[in-house]
């Protein structure tokens, strides 16, 4: 229902974006390019095609036909794919994902998508067991990020952000401030064309 949204003003009761996000990984449901369809037909039913649609993805399974599709549809329909980047190195992949796709699987894959249209990239750091991710770490991530950019790979935008909400890990624990700051700092030094945006984390 709408009662959810009976105080907000009138003027101020509009829908910024349908997106296809969650706990899992959308594009992991078999029928994700479906799903994307049906969402673009909805959306244009009511008028709204000037509403984004964006997928959230961690950018594994992008080698699939099937999720292909779906990705190709949203490029045609005013979507958006904010696909996530957390690490440099393998070894820090693995630490913090925790997945049994290589990096490298995820580089092809953000590759060819943004070869084919401009992406988000979404990168979350943290602090592990009260260590920071390292100066090291960070600068194989900015590698990573040029590797793409001289690979043909449109990035429309890098967002840098920490955990805003308590961790299902308790060793887990958010950058500060300044930390984040430096980090975009070095970002934009190194690829001075590449828009990047900082995202904080809640105090504690």
């Amino acid at each position: 229902g709408d009662e959810g949204f009976a105080g907000v003003p009138g003027g101020m009761q509009r829908v910024n974006d349908v997106a296809f996000s969650g706990d899992g990984e959308p594009t992991s449901y078999g029928g994700f390019s479906d799903a994307v369809g049906r969402a673009i037909a909805l959306r244009d039913r009511h008028g709204l095609s000037d509403v984004k649609i964006a997928v959230l993805s961690n950018a594994t399974l992008f080698h699939r036909p099937t999720v292909r599709a779906g990705l190709d549809l949203l490029a045609e329909n005013n979507g958006e794919i904010w696909a996530k980047l957390d690490a440099g190195t393998e070894a820090y992949y693995r630490l913090i994902d925790r997945t049994s796709v290589p990096l490298d699987r995820v580089m092809a894959n953000l590759l060819t998508v943004g070869r084919g249209q401009a992406i988000v990239i979404q990168s979350l750091f943290m602090a592990v067991h009260g260590e920071a991710v390292g100066d090291d770490e960070f600068e194989a991530y900015v590698d990573r990020l040029g590797a793409l950019l001289d690979g043909g790979c449109r990035i429309k935008l890098v967002q840098l952000y920490t955990t805003a909400r308590r961790p299902a890990e308790s060793y887990v624990t958010r950058l500060d401030d300044d930390r984040l700051d430096a980090m975009a700092a070095r970002l934009r030094a190194r690829l001075p064309g590449l828009a990047c945006e900082v995202y904080y984390g809640a105090g504690e």
